[in-house]
């Protein structure tokens, strides 16, 4: 994986043979179930936060996020719950439409590394649900929401009940082969909610849900590219190149974008792009990405400028000795020239 992994620790302790080095560092280096908590019921402090069972230290692992460059990194947070139980192997999470987290344990002695059939115990399993405060259960049937309701659904502040909703509204639509007679109500509860919501996060639902039903055009994203929002310009950059055939006005929206945008996350979304874009109309773009010097540290736009830009160098020699002349990306340079010289 080129980007290795974001964290800034060690679930495992760095002394040899000393186990409580690795049950206090969290517990070992195999994981499992990863979940990033976007519920509602659960105290704040938890959303957004990653959980993973940790196999060999019998305990769920909690990283905190934090954005990084293009990215993110992951930082060691408290241990979510401790087993008192070598055998507990949890292998998913996943919280519930009232904000409620399965979690489902293999429940096993033999932890991993063992080729014989025999050694795992195929007879126990359990299922843990973790509530707080006595949550109760609630029943969703989202067959009797109308087009409408679900269109509102997207502000929910759980996750579930937005994604959910969101692909309902997609399926539906998909079976009546066309819009709904009540398309323009829907239509304007979206484009209200991505005009207007509060966060990234209810904005990105309205978008991805419009984009579900076929509510936006190419007008619509174009205007998006320049949003206030970085997120908000980097997916419509993405949804513009579902096609893998990006117009000559996004082509020049993104060329743009790419001298002048000052996120890194949007160049990062331009750089995929480019991957999604025929090899002979991605000069101009490239050209504008290679010039930011100060992506050269940043753990993921080196490579993903490569990936974009390995196919030009392999197909036209002259705009590869261009882009040579143009990159402030030391490893970006580095690898147009082996490549170069490989083909003589």
């Amino acid at each position: 994986h080129y980007a290795g992994n974001i964290r800034d620790h060690a679930h495992w302790g760095k002394t040899p043979g000393v186990p409580s080095a690795t049950g206090a560092a969290g517990g070992g280096h195999a994981h499992a179930g990863l979940m990033i908590y976007l519920g509602d019921s659960w105290p704040a402090q938890y959303r957004g936060q990653a959980f993973m069972n940790n196999i060999h230290g019998a305990r769920i692992n909690m990283d905190i996020l934090k954005p990084r460059g293009s990215g993110y990194v992951a930082s060691h947070g408290a241990d979510f719950v401790q087993f008192n139980d070598r055998w507990s192997q949890i292998i998913n999470l996943r919280y519930d439409q009232d904000g409620s987290v399965y979690l489902i344990d293999w429940y096993d002695k033999n932890q991993c590394h063992s080729r014989e059939p025999d050694s795992h115990d195929r007879s126990n399993g359990r299922v843990f649900k973790v509530v707080y405060q006595n949550e109760k259960r609630t029943t969703v049937d989202l067959a009797k929401r109308t087009h409408m309701e679900l269109a509102q659904l997207q502000s929910h502040p759980n996750e579930w009940q937005a994604r959910h909703a969101r692909r309902a509204l997609q399926e539906r639509l998909a079976k009546q082969n066309g819009l709904p007679q009540d398309f323009a109500k829907v239509d304007a509860i979206l484009k209200t909610q991505l005009a207007k919501g509060k966060t990234t996060a209810l904005r990105l639902r309205a978008l991805w849900c419009l984009h579900g039903i076929s509510g936006l055009n190419e007008a619509d994203l174009l205007a998006l590219l320049k949003d206030r929002d970085a997120m908000l310009r980097a997916w419509a950059i993405q949804l513009l190149c579902e096609s893998k055939k990006p117009s000559a006005a996004a082509r020049g929206e993104f060329a743009r974008m790419a001298r002048e945008d000052k996120s890194p996350i949007v160049r990062m979304y331009l750089a995929s792009a480019m991957t999604r874009t025929p090899v002979a109309q991605r000069a101009e773009v490239l050209t504008g990405l290679l010039s930011h010097a100060e992506d050269a540290t940043d753990p993921n736009l080196p490579h993903l400028y490569w990936y974009a830009t390995e196919p030009v160098v392999t197909a036209d020699k002259t705009a590869a000795i261009v882009l040579l002349s143009k990159t402030k990306i030391p490893k970006v340079r580095q690898f147009i020239t082996r490549r170069l010289a490989s083909k003589q």
